[in-house]
């Protein structure tokens, strides 16, 4: 009888429980997708927690989305158990700062003298977070049965994945996306990857997006990702897969270029992030120039979510996306895309719409220059020439359908489209694994009493 009460639940209890930790912007465009597959499983509870998102935290459409699936999501700072000030301080939801902060001296005494402080407080005290505690458990385990992570490289997420591993919880760590832009030469490429070694032994088990992450990077450096031997999943690209793209349009309303005019050519050039020096600013600038005289092309362009607006020569028919402007809205509503170094193309293509590489821009190659497909611009004569192109109806295209196929293959989906069904089958696997590890522990435990 006493055995029977060990493992018997309440009726919400038999759901299984996934906690997913996320970091900022690009891990929740990540792990959205495979959240929403999660949720729609009777027998799953998910709960969520965010981090680094502050402003927009309450606004964001992927949060306002995740909360009408029912998935409980937090901010880490909720966790705290802290005043509700310093929270609506840090969230920028304080009356204080929306309200009649409107003069730009005052708002610099209060992000130096208020808000400043609270953040360093805070970030200490998530660096620092005690799960038992922050969670409320009075249970000898955490509720969840599984462990999700956007990244796991911070020693935050360090320190997080071994307390979950004193309470059984089984970890594993989501693709934080293709490494599809990334610099073949980036100076801290080896000691991101030394570091992810580390980072790779604390996590049980690391999904990868496709082959082509893997065998790049090891290729590149000389190195092997994960030291310890193991083999990791490769399940595809959450972010990407045409499942979720599919479903991002319901979700994410059409861009609307803001003139009036009918332009002939809708174009969309993504910017790379300008802390890194991994474009020639000077020639896209020219660029940008060249657009502005053609009366027939809408040239909109987007930065990159965590980078500053950059300063560029706006014209009629040239303007600066804002960072609320999502990128999936701005690529259904363009024509060609055009890009350097970031994966959203990878949406385009999925989307099939035409995308230039402006190679003649970069100055330290990305590691998708070698997927052989046919979309690179060398010089503003060919940016010319396809433009024209695009402009009396010449082409309609920039790579083959062969290409297309063979690219989403070996980046997207390699193993196939069902990509959110293979990580929802996958995590629903381990959390089945720590549900049982923990009634093992407790089995165990009620022998020992008994003995």
């Amino acid at each position: 009888m006493k055995q029977t009460k060990i493992l018997k639940r309440d009726s919400n209890s038999q759901k299984r429980v996934i906690l997913f930790w996320i970091g900022h912007e690009i891990d929740l465009d990540c792990s959205t997708p495979v959240i929403a597959k999660l949720a729609e499983n009777p027998s799953l509870k998910i709960q969520c927690v965010v981090v680094n998102l502050r402003e927009t935290f309450q606004d964001d459409w992927r949060i306002i989305y995740l909360r009408s699936l029912s998935v409980d999501v937090t901010h880490a700072y909720q966790l705290l158990k802290i005043s509700p000030a310093l929270t609506k301080i840090a969230l920028g939801t304080s009356h204080l700062r929306i309200g009649g902060l409107s003069k730009s001296l005052i708002k610099i005494c209060y992000n130096r003298l208020i808000l400043a402080p609270v953040l360093r407080y805070l970030k200490t005290r998530v660096e620092n977070l005690d799960l038992v505690y922050c969670f409320g458990s009075s249970q000898e385990f955490l509720s969840a049965d599984l462990a999700v992570f956007s990244e796991t490289v911070c020693e935050t997420n360090k320190n997080l994945c071994a307390q979950f591993e004193q309470q059984l919880v089984p970890t594993v760590s989501l693709p934080h996306g293709p490494h599809f832009a990334l610099s073949v030469f980036e100076e801290k490429l080896e000691d991101d990857l030394e570091d992810s070694d580390c980072h790779n032994q604390l996590v049980d088990i690391k999904i990868e997006s496709s082959h082509f992450d893997v065998q790049s990077l090891s290729s590149k450096t000389g190195r092997c990702r994960d030291i310890s031997g193991r083999e990791s999943p490769v399940l595809g690209s959450t972010r990407y897969a045409p499942e979720w793209i599919r479903r991002l349009d319901s979700l994410v309303l059409p861009y609307e270029f803001p003139h009036e005019s009918e332009p002939k050519l809708k174009v969309v050039l993504m910017l790379a992030k300008t802390k890194y020096p991994l474009t020639d600013l000077i020639k896209t600038n020219r660029l940008i120039k060249i657009f502005s005289d053609l009366p027939d092309i809408q040239l909109v362009l987007k930065a990159h979510p965590r980078d500053r607006s950059p300063i560029i020569p706006e014209s009629a028919n040239v303007v600066l996306a804002d960072n609320q402007t999502s990128s999936s809205a701005l690529i259904r509503w363009a024509d060609l895309v055009l890009f350097t170094h970031t994966s959203i193309v990878l949406e385009a293509v999925v989307r099939d719409k035409p995308v230039g590489y402006l190679k003649y821009l970069v100055t330290s190659p990305p590691l998708h220059e070698y997927v052989q497909i046919s979309w690179a611009i060398n010089g503003e004569d060919e940016l010319r020439a396809l433009v024209s192109q695009f402009l009396i109806g010449q082409i309609n295209r920039t790579y083959s359908i062969r290409e297309r196929h063979e690219l989403l293959k070996s980046i997207v989906c390699p193993t196939g489209e069902n990509v959110l069904e293979l990580h929802s089958r996958f995590l629903i696997e381990q959390s089945e694994i720590g549900f049982r590890r923990k009634i093992e522990s407790k089995l165990t435990k009620f022998k020992q009493r008994a003995d």
